[in-house]
């Protein structure tokens, strides 16, 4: 039985404005011990996501994080899924794109976010059977 992205989401997604400081995003991934964020505008329309990987390339550079805004650094390619979608098919996405986060989306709408180490622990469990 293949289980749906929707079934595994995390959900509702946690945001931050595309207009935060990259400071501010990093003290709110670390105050609520996320890796990856979604960065949404006034209207929750989806500007772009940011990563740990995101902040290591940013601070390679030396830039001011407290002058710079998120949506500057932030990874604007934003690959999502449907919560109608496999499982097995989020877990090819993130493999082939070497990413470890998918929003699942529909229509344009942030409905949750679903990590890779969820998939691989689900998927452990269902070859246990």
């Amino acid at each position: 039985m293949n289980t749906t992205v929707g079934k595994l989401m995390s959900s509702p997604a946690i945001t931050v404005d595309l207009d935060s400081s990259v400071a501010e995003v990093e003290e709110f991934l670390a105050s609520k011990n996320l890796s990856f964020v979604p960065l949404t505008d006034d209207n929750d329309k989806c500007f772009g996501v940011l990563s740990k990987m995101d902040l290591v390339s940013f601070h390679a550079k030396h830039l001011d994080e407290n002058h710079t805004q998120a949506w500057e650094v932030c990874t604007h390619d934003i690959l999502k899924v449907m919560p109608s979608q496999s499982i097995d098919e989020a877990l090819q996405i993130m493999l082939d794109h070497n990413i470890s986060h998918l929003l699942v989306m529909e229509n344009e709408k942030i409905l949750g976010v679903v990590a890779k180490s969820e998939i691989l622990m689900k998927l452990s469990e269902r070859r246990q059977y």
